[in-house]
């Protein structure tokens, strides 16, 4: 199925595509991570794939990179569409950003890939010189990141998997801002001993660029109530046409791709019969009308389980960044 020529180039933004989300046990958390930096030997920051350039809290790089070993974890990479090519520009631009950036690493819970998420620590711990370093002799790995990337799912899997415990250790949820406070030390390796630190999710204090906002909410990095519902599978709608990834067709019944969120939340409430009642304040009765609301829903809950095919909604980004004019440095 081929991209036709009047989908948009550019998205339109509305007055809440800027939103203001920094809950006050995320602003105590980071304080908490600070002060634990003593005591820390790596730190391991989980991030969405699908977003790879995006999100990530500039907070973390400012307080916490570059004390001490950090590894950045892409997570969910099985619901993006990197290609091997893909990946290496994504580390070279990432490590370009941050220079203090030990590593960074692609994981998935549909392969083996978490596994190596503890090897890869451990090593980069000991190649890295442990001075100012309280505590004992034990390994601790803090673990931080923004809301909803798999943080609690990678630390309770690698528990079970390294100590062959059942149980979960700590919570996990598919709502961002499940984890609302610094956990305690959580056990994931005996020899040598080595401890995982969960921390809340930590967003910005204000997410001034609406690009990077609404990728957020489309990943359910941050509540879609913030923005609205239909908003964010707008835009959600305008990078699955953007990449020609039109799997969405067949999945709802389409006849063909459309770039009118209005007329697909519409034809998808009218499939499933989803309706809700409304007061027509012209005759003062009650009317029932297809319920859009529930239809934008549904297309979100399809994307975020990969349903729709795999997408990286930092495609463009990587391209311009990738394609944009070298600077020559003339030495006079």
């Amino acid at each position: 199925m081929s991209a036709g020529n009047n989908f948009r180039q550019f998205f339109q933004f509305t007055a809440r595509s800027d939103p203001k989300w920094y809950p006050g046990h995320m602003r105590k958390s980071l304080k908490q991570l600070q002060s634990l930096l003593s005591i820390t030997d790596c730190i391991l920051e989980i991030h969405d794939a699908r977003i790879p350039l995006s999100g990530r809290n500039v907070e973390f790089k400012r307080t916490l990179s570059g004390v001490r070993p950090h590894i950045l974890v892409l997570n969910k990479s099985d619901l993006s569409s990197h290609k091997k090519e893909d990946k290496v520009n994504i580390v070279k631009h990432l490590k370009s950003q941050d220079p203090n950036l030990s590593d960074v690493v692609f994981t998935s819970f549909r392969d083996s890939s978490i596994k190596l998420i503890l090897p890869k620590a451990l090593e980069t711990i000991h190649n890295f010189p442990r001075f100012q370093r309280g505590g004992g002799p034990e390994k601790n790995i803090l673990v931080i990141g923004i809301p909803n990337v798999g943080k609690s799912s990678i630390i309770n899997h690698l528990r079970k998997v390294r100590l062959n415990f059942s149980g979960d250790a700590t919570r996990v949820g598919a709502l961002p801002g499940v984890t609302r406070a610094l956990q305690t030390k959580i056990k994931v390796n005996q020899d040598p001993l080595t401890y995982l630190w969960d921390s809340p999710g930590i967003v910005f204090p204000s997410l001034n660029d609406s690009h990077v906002a609404l990728k957020l909410a489309v990943c359910k990095c941050i509540r879609d109530d913030l923005i609205g519902e239909e908003i964010v599978a707008d835009y959600l709608l305008f990078h699955l046409n953007k990449q020609a990834v039109f799997k969405y067709v067949k999945v709802l019944g389409l006849s063909a791709p459309t770039d009118d969120i209005q007329s697909l939340l519409l034809q998808v409430a009218l499939r499933f019969n989803w309706n809700k009642n409304v007061k027509n304040l012209a005759t003062n009765q009650i009317e029932m009308i297809p319920n859009k609301h529930q239809a934008s829903l549904h297309f979100l809950k399809l994307f975020r389980m990969g349903k729709l095919g795999r997408v990286n909604l930092d495609a463009l980004d990587l391209h311009n960044q990738e394609n944009a004019p070298k600077r020559t440095i003339v030495s006079i």
